[in-house]
């Protein structure tokens, strides 16, 4: 490449490539920190307290760096990312004001877009997280899982340890992206097997497949029936078993484990392609 940034051919690199556009740079400024906002309730992740508070102890202007945000109709701006940063300095009462960049994006759609973008690049996220911004950003997998999650009266959870919680909707992901139809027809069944229990990594992704792969599928009616009856119990414990025959946690292996138990006492056995 030469250093006006052009390929050997002569092109600019953004023309051959076909890079995006650059969208609009931000401008600095100082603002006051209770004029900035976390968009918690929509694409933003909710803080750590004890992270804050770290921060805030061993607060420093040089890693605090800026805090990027848009501004908002009201007069106030919302936070893409600083998060953390901006709630350790509310807990200062020497930090008034907090560098920003302050970039034009009205719509929070946009908001949410740029909020994945940052976190994709710079460190990790959750499944929900991630899902929460997908959601707001417009993601058309995303709001699917989250209708299907609705639908049978749960919410998406962080922690899923509730009944009332979903939060393997990474796997729900997986399997819409794989086959949206198969997952609408295992996803009921799915539902009526966790009836007033946990919805598993396991119970999502094993039913699904035997949807996929048993010949004539598992949510027909008198099909269904026997899933059901077969029980959640028996069916996380069939996918133990699978995992531990095969060696490990595959797909294959957690529905080879199912099917055993589906097919105990069985005179025409179910067969996985």
């Amino acid at each position: 490449m030469t250093d006006q940034g052009k390929t050997p051919q002569g092109l600019d690199k953004v023309s051959r490539y076909k890079w995006k556009p650059l969208d609009k740079p931000g401008r600095f400024e100082w603002l006051p920190k209770h004029k900035l906002i976390v968009p918690t309730e929509t694409y933003q992740r909710k803080g750590t307290n004890s992270k804050e508070v770290r921060i805030a102890s061993n607060f420093s202007w040089a890693a605090f760096q800026t805090i990027s945000v848009a501004g908002r109709c009201d007069g106030l701006y919302n936070v893409i990312e600083g998060g953390h940063r901006l709630r350790a300095a509310m807990k200062r009462d020497d930090v008034l004001n907090v560098p920003c960049m302050i970039f034009d994006i009205s719509d929070e759609k946009d908001q949410a877009k740029a909020f994945l973008s940052v976190n994709k690049e710079r460190k990790p996220m959750s499944g929900i997280d991630r899902h929460k911004a997908m959601i707001i950003a417009g993601d058309p997998v995303a709001a699917k899982v989250e209708n299907s999650v609705n639908a049978i009266g749960r919410t998406v959870g962080k922690s899923g340890q509730s009944a009332r919680e979903v939060s393997c909707i990474n796997e729900m992901r997986r399997c819409i992206e794989t086959d949206e139809q198969a997952f609408n027809r295992a996803w009921p069944v799915i539902a009526e097997v966790c009836e007033g229990r946990r919805i598993t990594r396991d119970i999502v992704i094993g039913i699904f497949r035997l949807e996929r792969f048993v010949d004539g599928g598992v949510s027909s009616g008198v099909r269904a029936s026997r899933v059901i009856s077969v029980g959640y119990d028996a069916l996380i414990e069939g996918s133990r078993q699978g995992r531990e025959f095969h060696g490990h946690p595959g797909e294959t292996a957690i529905a080879d484990g199912m099917l055993k138990k589906i097919n105990k006492g069985l005179r025409n056995k179910w067969e996985l392609e």
